[in-house]
């Protein structure tokens, strides 16, 4: 779990994000949405609104996630415990949200020509929900006779996905 910073080395602008996964499999979330942005026209965040511009008609094939990551600086701002902050997901007191928020208004104090976020992305719902969770799997007893027993009850186990 952490809050990132993308930035483009074009025009000095930086996108703050926050994300559960593995912060290389999010960058390359984001990589792909540019693709698609430039190629297709599908607007999907501000972050790929941003760098597709940076990507003109004639250089739209040059769109790809590798060319991408030469324009921009993609950095960890914050790392957080998964464990401790998963409680808070999908709260108003969502430490992930949170950490995120505050980059952004640091960002908006310091310099807030150069922040990329929309206005929606900083006051925005907290609707994520845990990546990760424990399934509990009940089994039954095998034998007939602890079926009658007064205190039988079945066993909890812990399913590993």
């Amino acid at each position: 779990m952490s809050v990132h910073k993308v930035k483009c080395h074009n025009t000095g602008k930086g996108h703050m994000g926050n994300t559960q996964q593995q912060f290389k499999a999010r960058m390359q979330q984001h990589f792909n949405e540019v693709q698609k942005f430039v190629k297709l026209g599908k607007k999907l965040d501000s972050h790929a609104k941003h760098f597709a511009t940076q990507f003109h008609d004639t250089t739209a094939h040059k769109s790809t996630p590798v060319n991408q990551r030469g324009r921009t600086t993609c950095s960890v701002i914050w790392q957080g415990n998964p464990i401790r902050a998963v409680k808070t997901f999908a709260t108003k007191n969502c430490a992930l949200c949170a950490k995120e928020g505050i980059a952004i208004l640091k960002q908006l104090m310091s310099n807030p020509q150069l922040l990329i976020n929309s206005d929606n992305e900083i006051c925005g719902a907290f609707g994520h929900r845990p990546r990760f969770h424990a399934h509990v799997k009940q089994t039954t007893p095998i034998n007939d006779e602890s079926i009658h027993e007064e205190r039988a009850s079945p066993t909890h186990e812990v399913a590993q996905n």
